[in-house]
């Protein structure tokens, strides 16, 4: 009796050590996937993996696309302005926009299948995405703008000093003719230098890829050398109908002024109309002028510093958007929908598009990957909305691409706040009882269901009478004589 009780213990033993073997073996698993994962992440962001460059300042390789002849500013922050492309080399001439994307880092995370809301947010989505000839007609519009403005750079140079010019004659006449091939490298680099536009750079909603059905507003920054001024916007506006002309002849631009915005106006005479606005800026701008230099800029007819700091900050917006938020799993698409609910109710207009894109980022970013699908990720804004992030005492949303801290949502006053509040807190309570189809401005899933089987019996009614009509003169075609 004994024995078998020794022997059913010693086996029950070796049980447990199995299974606690197997828990450790399995919890050693777990952490190496862990550290795996970890150092891919680190690699992908080492490696500047998200749109060209990183947070640090350190860009692409030279030839790659988003790379930039003069790098980035001092400050390696987000809050620095967004580099500056060169005119002067054409072969390295490269807008911020044309950079790879990328869909960041750790997308193999494995996710559950779709829910009901997930797949009314999908149809809400394709509902106001652009369609393709509208992309087209912007991507049309944008990109004769951004050509017709480097050819106008071409004729905007800095005219050096007739000292400094007879002093260049005289020492390249007395070069010799094997240094020839330098000293053109050398007045094609100095003439790079001396261009009063620097580059042009889409910003909001087009260099963010946020574009709805319908949007024909679009903007661009022109950064110059130095401060912009009313002479420099008149000169652009006067030299851009030709270049326009010249790049194509068949579509027709109106291009207007205003140097209330400190900016040019773009439109294309075809119906539906593209609007490009292109606001002069320089990085010189951003800081605050003394009183002495106030009076300087007012005499040589500088523009509005608050227009210029303004295209600044987009600037860096676009910037930082495109490293923190491109990256986040249906962030982009959540931002589409968010849009779409700012036009449509009044309670949400008031909300600054700037505001709106950092509390979709937050929002995106505080939920589990295995989680992130699209129905969740428009819930998770929702609630941190209904929480009170906006109510005053709350903890607000501070902007990133600023040095002091700053409220993003500032512009709104104590009643919107509230309203937007109680509105978050509405849409929560008809998610939560599956009626977010009224939040986006659905019809239900039984009667768009109901619509769509309608819908296709109509069409099999048409095609089956269509049919027998076909026969019939197909018949008497058939027993037709035919008369000499």
């Amino acid at each position: 009796m004994n024995d078998e009780y020794r022997l059913k213990r010693e086996a029950q033993k070796r049980r447990w050590k199995e299974e606690e073997d197997l828990r450790l073996r399995e919890e050693e698993h777990y952490r190496k996937m862990e550290r795996e994962r970890a150092h891919r992440d680190q690699q992908y962001w080492d490696e500047g993996g998200h749109h060209g460059y990183d947070d640090w300042g350190r860009g692409p390789p030279r030839g790659e696309p988003g790379y930039y002849e003069h790098g980035f500013d001092q400050h390696n922050s987000p809050r620095d302005d967004f580099p500056r492309s060169d005119y002067g080399r054409e072969d390295l001439y490269t807008r911020g926009h044309d950079r790879a994307g990328s869909q960041g880092p750790s997308q193999n995370v494995p996710r559950p299948p779709p829910s009901v809301n997930d797949k009314l947010t999908i149809n809400k989505h394709s509902q106001i995405y652009p369609q393709e000839d509208e992309l087209q007609r912007v991507q049309t519009a944008v990109s004769n703008t951004e050509q017709a403005l480097k050819m106008v750079s071409d004729t905007l140079v800095i005219k050096p000093s007739e000292n400094s010019s007879s002093s260049k004659d005289a020492a390249s006449e007395e070069k010799t003719e094997t240094a020839s091939s330098q000293t053109s490298q050398l007045k094609q680099a100095a003439s790079a230098d001396n261009r009063l536009l620097k580059g042009v750079l889409r910003t909001g909603i087009l260099a963010k890829g946020l574009l709805l059905r319908g949007d024909r507003n679009v903007h661009l920054a022109m950064l110059c050398s130095v401060k912009p001024t009313r002479s420099l916007l008149e000169q652009v506006y006067q030299k851009l109908p030709d270049q326009l002309a010249k790049i194509n002849a068949e579509t027709k631009y109106d291009v207007g002024i205003s140097f209330e915005d400190a900016a040019v106006t773009v439109c294309s005479t075809a119906d539906p109309s593209i609007h490009v606005t292109v606001t002069l800026t320089s990085p010189n701008m951003r800081d605050e002028p003394l009183e002495e230099e106030s009076s300087v800029d007012a005499t040589a007819g500088v523009l509005d510093r608050q227009k210029c700091a303004q295209a600044l900050a987009e600037l860096r917006r676009t910037k930082w958007f495109q490293s923190q938020a491109h990256g986040l799993p249906s962030c982009v698409v959540t931002l589409r929908v968010m849009r779409d609910l700012c036009q449509r109710m009044e309670a949400w207009a008031p909300l600054p598009q700037w505001a709106l894109e950092l509390l979709v980022q937050k929002s995106i970013f505080s939920l589990n990957p295995a989680e992130n699908n699209a129905g969740t990720a428009l819930q998770r804004v929702f609630e941190i909305l209904a929480a009170g992030i906006l109510l005053p005492g709350g903890p607000g949303l501070l902007d990133p691409c600023e040095k002091d801290t700053t409220d993003a949502a500032a512009s709104l006053t104590k009643q919107q706040r509230e309203d937007l509040t109680a509105s978050a807190q509405h849409a929560l309570r008809l998610l939560t009882f599956r009626q977010l189809y009224r939040v986006l401005g659905m019809d239900p899933p039984a009667k768009a269901q109901a619509k769509k089987r309608t819908q296709e019996e109509t069409e099999d009614q048409q095609t089956e009478q269509s049919e027998p009509a076909a026969k019939k003169l197909k018949t008497d075609a058939s027993t037709t004589p035919v008369t000499s």
